[in-house]
């Protein structure tokens, strides 16, 4: 589970971290093997990174937080590229919040996309993880085109529309 530190307090669980402020929050640098550090209004937080996919749905608390959570992974998950680290089963998100079912599909986008990367084994979960209804991240339908043509297989598979480098980070 995710720790946290704020004030000199150690924070154990997902439903601690779900409670904190969401507005304002803004990925920043790693400040360490693993931990990133936060910005929310005038309060600083330093947090875990996700160490794995299952970790990434663990934390996610909503749309907004969970494109953070995926980038600071996929740099967790670069330096130490591991089977282990998309092997484990996330749990659902759908029903939990607005577009959970989007982001069940996402998060076996993004295992199968590692794993055909890394030379692993697609995770069997991940298999399973897809929409009905095709869904495209900009709704301009000149864009929709584009996303398409471009998204990758792994994406493009579940009903998902991204742009070519939606996982590529700096």
């Amino acid at each position: 589970m995710a720790r946290q530190w704020r004030d000199g307090m150690v924070l154990d669980d997902a439903d601690r971290i779900a409670a904190l402020p969401r507005a304002g929050v803004a990925c920043s640098k790693p400040i360490g093997k693993g931990a990133i550090f936060l910005y929310v209004g005038d309060m600083s937080i330093v947090i875990s990174r996700p160490q794995s996919i299952a970790e990434i749905a663990l934390q996610t608390t909503g749309v907004g937080d969970f494109d953070c959570l995926v980038a600071e992974f996929l740099d967790e998950f670069k330096l130490h590229p591991s089977f282990e680290r998309i092997r484990e089963e996330p749990p659902l998100l759908n029903g939990r919040f607005e577009k959970g079912e989007i982001i069940d599909a996402y998060l076996g986008a993004v295992a199968e996309h590692l794993a055909d990367e890394n030379g692993f084994p697609c995770p069997p979960w991940a298999e399973k993880r897809g929409l009905a209804h095709p869904w495209f991240t900009h709704p301009s339908e000149n864009l929709r085109a584009v996303l398409l043509i471009e998204s990758p297989p792994a994406f493009r598979k579940r009903n998902l529309f991204v742009s070519e480098n939606a996982l590529n980070r700096a």
